[in-house]
């Protein structure tokens, strides 16, 4: 055996440590991205940075919180204040628009940003919903075991 079951990481927060390295190098990517001079990012982004970078820094401190302490009570309500900053995010990315894929391309662009705000909206209001019931749980628990 190569270590202990109290040292070994679980799945999950496995996948914690792998958000918040993709998070970390997104991060670097949306503060340079105008620096590297991409022919389709348009000055403009330096209009959505804010947003975008918010998001994944939340996310960041989210992920590293989710490393210390893991319980669903405290993991949706999280979960679902990063929601609501992906959906900021995605909402400036689509009225600021600070891309140029030409004419044809840019319609869907708008088209498949206002897609994700929809889905990103229902991922929220159902992330919400599971923080009320698991914040609701764990005080039933609470009030049962006085």
């Amino acid at each position: 055996m190569t270590g202990s079951s109290s040292t070994r990481r679980t799945p999950r927060s496995n996948g914690y440590v792998g958000s918040i390295v993709v998070n970390a190098l997104l991060l670097f990517g949306v503060g340079h991205l105008v620096e590297w001079q991409i022919g389709w990012i348009t000055p403009a982004w330096s209009d959505v940075v804010w947003a975008v970078s918010l998001s994944l820094e939340v996310s960041i401190a989210a992920n590293a919180l989710f490393l210390v302490y893991d319980h669903d009570w405290f993991r949706y309500p999280v979960l679902a204040t990063c929601c609501l900053l992906a959906f900021q995010a995605v909402y400036v990315l689509y009225t600021v628009f600070p891309f140029d894929f030409g004419v044809a391309w840019n319609d869907i662009a708008r088209f498949a940003l206002l897609a994700l705000i929809l889905a990103i909206g229902i991922g929220t209001i159902v992330t919400a919903v599971l923080a009320v019931l698991h914040l609701l749980r764990a005080a039933a628990r609470e009030v049962l075991n006085v």
